[in-house]
């Protein structure tokens, strides 16, 4: 589907959700768990960018470490 006929879609269904008033505590439900996944996932780009030494050479890490690191933080 295209961008724009995706944020039509979304920008339609969104006002139908608007309008009935019983939906808005899950709506604020859905978005805080968007934000919050979205905070998480830039707070683990922030953590997995290679710190720099005195010499300027980058930290080398491996996928096994990468995986090991999402196990412990995220169960999977």
């Amino acid at each position: 589907m295209k961008t724009t006929v995706l944020k039509k879609k979304l920008k339609n269904d969104f006002e139908k959700i608007l309008e009935d008033e019983t939906k808005l505590e899950t709506l604020e439900t859905v978005f805080g768990e968007i934000i919050e996944e979205i905070e998480n996932t830039e707070t683990t780009a922030k953590d997995l960018k290679p710190s720099r030494s005195n010499s300027g050479k980058s930290e080398v890490r491996s996928w096994e470490d990468f995986k090991n690191k999402m196990k412990a933080k995220y169960g999977y």
